[in-house]
């Protein structure tokens, strides 16, 4: 069975070619705006979901779908596309996923959640979750 270890937003992160090791810059916690979002309200910042999968048991390995939900502070939700997790090969596996923007309607907390589909079931399940605070106003000097 495949299992989610962790998932972490930040602005990018890099992976060192010798260790294999990744490098997350500026993880994101609260994004302050000045006004709220004109039209589509989607408000541009590059950013990156990183998370990381491993098998929970080495022994046996796996293959599921994971998906990220946007979930507003109206309890709206903005599904993305489903991405396909392999790990009959390896132990583990990060995922990488670049984002030009996000839905921004209100101000409050936002949640990044993680689904995980395995087998052939329609049911995603949710299997974790990473908040989002975003305020509108002045960004006070110092924060």
């Amino acid at each position: 069975m495949i299992r989610l270890s962790w998932t972490v937003l930040c602005t990018r992160s890099s992976v060192d070619s010798e260790s294999n090791n990744i490098s997350l810059f500026e993880v994101l916690e609260q994004l302050t705006l000045s006004a709220p979002p004109p039209g589509s309200g989607v408000v541009v910042f590059p950013h990156e979901v990183v998370s990381m999968w491993t098998r929970e048991n080495l022994a046996e390995g796996g293959v599921a779908e994971t998906r990220l939900v946007i979930v507003a502070p109206d309890n709206t939700r903005t599904e993305g596309p489903p991405i396909n997790i392999d790990l009959t090969a390896f132990h583990r596996t990060r995922l990488r996923g670049r984002t030009p923007g996000l839905p921004v309607g209100a101000p409050g907390l936002y949640w990044i959640a993680t689904e995980m589909r395995q087998g052939d079931g329609p049911a995603w399940i949710e299997v974790g979750r990473v908040p989002l605070e975003v305020r509108f106003g002045e960004v006070p000097l110092g924060a």
